[in-house]
């Protein structure tokens, strides 16, 4: 490909960059696979803004997810489009997303562990300093604000915070072994404060709970059965972990002398009971620490006795189910646990419904309306599948059903059917006559194209020579 400026490489797709003939960039893309590779361009709707900066976002189940900068008045504005299951379609799903000038990466996080869960951060154009964090169950389809704690961190005290008040995250956290285990830093409200506190949503970011004041470093281990904490905002000697998904937190001195936390970490695979934490004492020197958790239990899980089953919400008609370990269970995940899923159709609802071709919904969720007066032919007597007018999007089953429904036909036909007989009759001897007439002219004028003495537009009476005509001219 000529021109390229740059290329990323997923397991299904094939990104590649290029300069475009405006000035901005083009992304092409195809099958990861080259046997299979296929170039594409990528059309986004918003064709008069002009695209200068991607960043792909993730190709879950097929769907690209692309971060586009545009410049619009002398301004930059970055927006979130999502591809169909087979990339292409582009729509756009979330605009003003925060996203950094130097090294592009967007306020933009996959819940890992949990099925099309999103987080992110948009601006407010008129103040980029006015954030918001929302949250999409479905895949980027529909975003809600993330609604702040109810409750303060010390002693349970309310927050006294307004009813509608949100919560404005800085860093996301999680992990692919523990299913719905979120952490954060951030702050109540738009804009960004900095006193940062720490946050925890144990049911993949319904629900948020105020962990500890201030900012924290943290780490997930033993499938979420293990959650530790660390002050990364003042010198510390100490530790807070639980062991409960974050109900209660207990407290451990880890060193001597105060140091300055700057990371904590555990092996990937979330199967040890060990972790490391890193940072520097005051006299600047480096400081690694192991922190051991092999004592706190002395049995490993059952399967019939531990575990409770967590459900996610529906996304796309479907609801994963997760096992995991019960809260009041004193015991650890054995080393062979694969996080188990277990997926089960949803009751229909109206948004796992759309618009029937021949029909509008002029209001987002309203009912979708016949554009024209459809007419269904029914012989008398027998029954017929009548459309309501929707097509079943996702895969969910029972619930609200507007699919087609068995209608008997009527035994004679009725006024307004008769009616609508007669014009359909009317019209097609119209066109029958119009037809016969068009023709009949035709023949007509092939009729006198056959008189060598004749021209249509009586121009020439008789035919001149060719030499005649050249001294003419």
């Amino acid at each position: 490909m000529i021109g390229a400026q740059g290329y990323y490489q997923t397991s299904k797709y094939l990104f590649v960059l290029t300069s475009s003939s405006n000035g901005g960039y083009e992304l092409h893309y195809g099958h990861s696979k080259l046997e299979e590779f296929q170039e594409k361009l990528v059309e986004l709707p918003l064709q008069i803004l002009k695209e200068y900066s991607y960043t792909v976002l993730d190709t879950e189940n097929g769907r690209i997810y692309l971060s586009v900068s545009h410049y619009q008045q002398e301004q930059s504005v970055t927006n979130v489009y999502i591809s169909n299951q087979i990339g292409q379609d582009f729509q756009i799903v979330l605009t003003n997303n925060v996203r950094s000038t130097q090294d592009g990466n967007c306020d933009f996080e996959k819940l890992l562990g949990l099925t099309s869960t999103y987080v992110a951060n948009t601006y407010d154009q008129r103040d980029q300093m006015d954030k918001s964090t929302v949250i999409s169950f479905n895949g980027g389809k529909k975003w809600e604000s993330i609604k702040a704690p109810k409750y303060d961190s010390e002693e349970g005290i309310s927050q006294n915070v307004e009813e509608n008040a949100l919560c404005t995250l800085q860093t996301i956290y999680t992990v692919d072994q523990a299913p719905g285990i979120v952490l954060g830093v951030g702050n109540v409200g738009l804009i960004i404060s900095s006193e940062q506190n720490t946050y925890m949503s144990a049911d993949g970011g319904q629900n948020w709970i105020e962990v500890r004041k201030g900012s924290h470093v943290f780490e997930i281990a033993d499938f979420g059965g293990v959650i530790v904490m660390a002050k990364d905002y003042e010198p510390t000697n100490e530790i807070i972990y639980s062991i409960d998904y974050g109900k209660t937190w207990k407290t451990k001195v880890i060193y001597d002398d105060l140091f300055m936390a700057q990371n904590l970490v555990t092996e990937a695979s979330g199967t040890v009971k060990y972790f490391l934490i890193y940072g520097k004492t005051d006299k600047g020197e480096g400081i690694i620490l192991k922190l051991d958790f092999s004592d706190i239990f002395s049995r490993e899980c059952k399967s019939n006795i531990d575990y409770d089953i967590w459900n996610s919400k529906c996304i796309d008609g479907s609801q994963t189910k997760y096992y995991r370990k019960k809260e009041n269970s004193e015991c650890f995940n054995p080393k062979q646990m694969i996080t188990k899923r277990i997926i089960e159709p949803c009751p229909c609802k109206r948004e796992d419904w759309i618009c029937a071709q021949g029909y509008i919904n002029k209001l987002e969720g309203g009912d979708c309306l016949p554009i024209v007066n459809i007419s269904d032919y029914c012989e008398p007597g027998k029954t017929f599948f009548k459309t309501q007018g929707y097509i079943k999007l996702t895969q969910c089953v029972g619930g609200l059903d507007l699919g087609p429904i068995e209608t008997q036909c009527p035994t004679s036909l009725n006024l307004n059917d008769i009616i609508s007989y007669l014009i359909i009759l009317a019209l097609l001897a119209v066109m029958i006559l119009i037809g016969y007439a068009i023709l009949r002219r035709v023949q007509t004028q092939g009729e006198k194209s056959q008189n060598p003495n004749v021209n249509k537009y009586n121009q020439m009476e008789f035919q001149e020579d060719e030499d005649d005509e050249d001294q003419q001219l």
